[in-house]
């Protein structure tokens, strides 16, 4: 009996040395909803974050499912890469219809072109987000003096302007011994407070918006017959 008794208590010692091991991970199930949202680019080049990335952080975009719980902010930022420009935001939810974000840009962020949107404050739903891009179209104008001063070439009411994406050539016959003077970009990104001297050779590529001025001694004429106007 006495032996029974010892069997017994190494048994009931034995049991509770287990039992607080058999009850971990019967934790009450995490039953919050989780929703995706899907980000695509159709077109071009650009990135999509889940918020605006600071400027010591990396760059994460986040093209592909990402997963969020039910409840979550989620706020995208949409950023052209260099000398590309937003073109169209898309937005769905759940199994409707793909809707069409505002890509109105604020004067202060034209030379990015970068759009911020919030999708949802509460994220409620699965949803899917479209992105594209097109290369930037850049402007060339140009200027001749009229007396003392600068004024730009018309072209009946409107200013002359040759407009051409980013990389496409345009060739203008003598146009890089012509003798243009313009504000030329420093390095670190500043433009020249002083006309000097062009670089253009007859195959204009434009990376930005240019003004080309003709130099002392070439004449609104001069300017009309080099760019074949009448």
């Amino acid at each position: 009996m006495k032996k029974l008794k010892t069997i017994l208590s190494a048994m009931l010692a034995l049991i509770l040395m287990i039992t607080p091991f058999a009850f971990v991970g019967c934790k009450e199930k995490d039953t919050a909803k989780r929703y995706t949202l899907s980000v695509s680019k159709e077109d071009g080049e650009g990135y999509v974050y889940n918020r605006y990335p600071e400027a010591d952080k990396p760059v994460n975009p986040i093209y592909g499912d990402t997963d969020y719980v039910e409840g979550s902010v989620v706020e995208i930022t949409v950023v052209p890469a260099s000398h590309y420009e937003i073109t169209s935001v898309q937005v769905k939810k759940g199994n409707g219809e793909y809707e069409d974000i505002d890509i109105t840009v604020a004067a202060a962020d034209k030379d990015t072109g970068t759009i911020r949107r919030t999708i949802s404050t509460s994220v409620d739903s699965h949803y899917s987000v479209k992105v594209s891009f097109g290369l930037k179209t850049y402007n060339l104008t140009f200027y001749y003096l009229d007396g003392e001063d600068y004024v730009p070439l018309m072209d009946g009411t409107e200013v002359y302007t040759i407009s051409k994406t980013h990389n496409e050539t345009k060739t203008i016959e003598n146009l890089g011994s012509f003798g243009f003077l313009w504000y030329n970009r420093q390095k670190g990104g500043g433009i020249s407070t002083e006309l000097t001297p062009c670089i253009f050779t007859d195959d204009v590529v434009l990376t930005r918006d240019t003004a080309l001025y003709a130099p002392e001694g070439k004449t609104l004429q001069d300017l009309k017959d080099l760019l074949g106007l009448d």
